[in-house]
């Protein structure tokens, strides 16, 4: 066979390769409407230092909760329209014995009913990245409508934003957003990335937050099911009265492309009376 032919012919072939290996890899990260993820959530703070009253350092009960993530339709791109909800069951053992039991079952009711709206829609990226609209302005509004009310008008005010289903909305949306704040900046970072070796490192700006992040690959491990690349994210963070920093491990499955655990790690610490804030967040995939 002449060279130029025989050139020709590894060419074609190669492209055939990489083309059926594209498909491959497409069809391993394409989702279809209907398609769910559900993330469990546990999350557990304590404060240390400073001098706060003292039951304040009392240890605090875990907040277990669960996203939600519905695929409602595709973009052209591959990003996902989503409806996402959060689920936070009720913590009966922690409140049994509050009280009188029509006390407790009135704060039952009033539990669910707020349940009920801690729904709202945003955008899920090929890559896993969970993508939100966070409006705050409604929150400042408020503090700004109670100048000149009385008690009695600010405390019914405020019962009138608890039922508000926006509301509710809102603060789902800020809670999701917090929780996912670093796995974002992993899949996003990820995104640009094929291959992904033990010791790469890089630096991430993330616009989300306001924050930034070094970012290394640590290793490989089976990880609920899946074969995941593990990364850790560390970031600093100075402002006039406090620092903050997060500490994080993200376990991430690079073929279809999805988060699928975090170790989530943030400390605060108020320059002012030296206490320090430490909220410890567990976010894994369910299978």
């Amino acid at each position: 066979m002449p060279n130029n032919l025989r050139r020709a012919t590894i060419a074609v072939t190669m492209i055939a390769t990489l083309q059926a290996l594209s498909l491959l890899f497409a069809e391993t990260i394409a989702r279809k409407v209907g398609d769910t993820l559900v993330y469990e959530v546990v999350s557990q703070g304590h404060i240390s230092g400073g001098h706060p009253p003292s039951q304040a350092y009392a240890p605090q009960a875990p907040q277990n909760s669960s996203i939600k993530i519905a695929v409602t339709s595709i973009d052209s791109d591959g990003t996902a329209l989503v409806h996402v909800s959060i689920d936070h069951p009720y913590p009966a053992q922690q409140l049994a014995n509050k009280g009188p039991a029509w006390v407790v079952a009135a704060g039952r009711k009033g539990w669910e009913d707020q349940n009920r709206y801690k729904e709202f829609d945003a955008r899920l990226t090929r890559d896993g990245a969970l993508l939100f609209m966070v409006d705050l302005s409604p929150q400042e509004q408020a503090a700004e409508d109670t100048k000149g009310k009385s008690l009695a008008k600010v405390a019914q005010a405020a019962v009138a934003e608890v039922n508000d289903p926006k509301y509710q909305a809102m603060l789902a949306e800020n809670q999701a957003s917090g929780t996912f704040a670093v796995p974002n900046v992993i899949a996003l970072s990820c995104a640009k990335r094929t291959l992904l070796a033990t010791g790469d490192s890089w630096h991430v700006v993330s616009k989300a937050n306001n924050a930034e992040y070094d970012v290394k690959v640590t290793g490989t491990q089976a990880f609920r099911g899946r074969d995941a690349v593990v990364l850790s994210a560390k970031s600093h963070s100075e402002y006039p009265n406090s620092t903050n920093d997060t500490d994080s491990i993200v376990y991430y499955d690079l073929q279809a492309h999805v988060v699928v655990g975090a170790h989530l790690v943030n400390t605060g610490n108020m320059h002012a009376n030296g206490m320090t804030s430490t909220v410890t967040t567990d976010l894994n995939l369910k299978e």
